[in-house]
């Protein structure tokens, strides 16, 4: 009985030192690199995996493209939760949710890869106190995801992901980290 207890005690500790590990890896990674480029070079800015809502350094600055790439892989025995990350902009003078992009883990043999997809279902802003769809408000283009070189995992998760508006430029002045 004792001996029973004593290995029951030692399997839990061991187990709250795995969960603390991968505590530790998922807050000290980059849930993915934001880019876009400015003339000739590419401006990275990372997205850190804690939750909340971060300023971007290059606020004010409008693209006719964004690029969400690749954040760090986990090393973990166990899949990493999904996360969303939700793009926020100004728009004819309007603070504008202009998309949401879902992140999720997948194995690669070695350890988990973080892909990615707009979630074009939810895309909306306020507009004069209601709450619109981006593509219902004076004719005003929705955010779309642009294509790019990479292609979908099983899941249907790209490695890097490219948004923007179709005809105009639009910039990415903070995120929320869910």
């Amino acid at each position: 009985m004792r001996r029973a207890a004593r290995l029951f005690l030692a399997s839990a500790a061991a187990a709250g030192t795995i969960l603390a590990a991968n505590s530790r890896a998922y807050a000290s990674t980059n849930l993915a690199i934001l880019e876009y480029q400015n003339g000739s070079s590419f401006v990275s800015v990372p997205i850190s995996t804690n939750s909340g809502s971060q300023r971007s350094p290059d606020a004010g600055t409008a693209e006719p493209s964004w690029i969400v790439n690749q954040g760090d892989e986990i090393e973990s025995a166990a899949q990493p939760p999904d996360r969303e990350i939700q793009f926020y902009g100004q728009v004819n003078g309007a603070e504008v949710l202009l998309c949401k992009v879902i992140v999720s883990y997948a194995f690669d043999g070695q350890a988990w890869q973080p892909g990615y997809r707009l979630a074009t279902h939810s895309l909306a802003f306020v507009y004069r106190g209601q709450q619109l769809a981006t593509r219902r408000i004076d004719g005003y283009p929705g955010i779309v995801q642009l294509p790019g070189p990479s292609m979908p995992n099983i899941t249907g998760y790209f490695p890097t992901l490219e948004f923007g508006l179709v005809n105009d430029s639009v910039s990415v002045d903070y995120w929320t980290v869910q």
